[in-house]
């Protein structure tokens, strides 16, 4: 009887959890601009800069608020090797990063921000603040 009552604590607190979970993540789509590698931001649904969608699943949603870039970060784009100039925001602090085939990750103790490359020469970055934290941009 006395081994039911941390399981049966363990599932409530996960239950109580779930209707409440705030995680998302947000999108930016940046395409060539010209020659020089500069990079053009397209519209998302409804013209909204980005789209937000929940970690967890749920439908895309329009977002509105386009982030103050911090660097303009050049990249050499792996699909059509040439370089590239995509506006982000990082905050402050000295990531961690993660290169992989079609993507490069940078991370900050839970936070987040992913450029990844499409076959069509363009860029998505990509911003997630982890489990429970909405993106908010500061």
């Amino acid at each position: 009887m006395k081994h039911r009552f941390p399981l049966l604590g363990v599932v409530c607190v996960l239950w109580l959890g779930a209707g409440s979970a705030s995680a998302e993540v947000v999108r930016f789509h940046y395409a060539p601009k010209d020659a020089s590698g500069n990079m053009a931001l397209i519209p998302g649904p409804n013209g909204a800069a980005g789209e937000r969608s929940a970690w967890l699943g749920g439908a895309r949603e329009p977002y509105q608020h386009l982030p103050a870039p911090t660097h303009i970060v050049t990249f050499r784009h792996p699909n059509t090797n040439q370089n590239v100039h995509v506006p982000m925001t990082f905050p402050q602090g000295t990531p961690r990063i993660l290169t992989l085939s079609d993507r490069i990750q940078y991370n900050w103790s839970g936070y987040q921000v992913t450029a990844r490359f499409l076959p069509s020469g363009a860029v998505e970055t990509i911003y997630n603040n982890g489990v429970l934290r909405p993106v908010s941009f500061q």
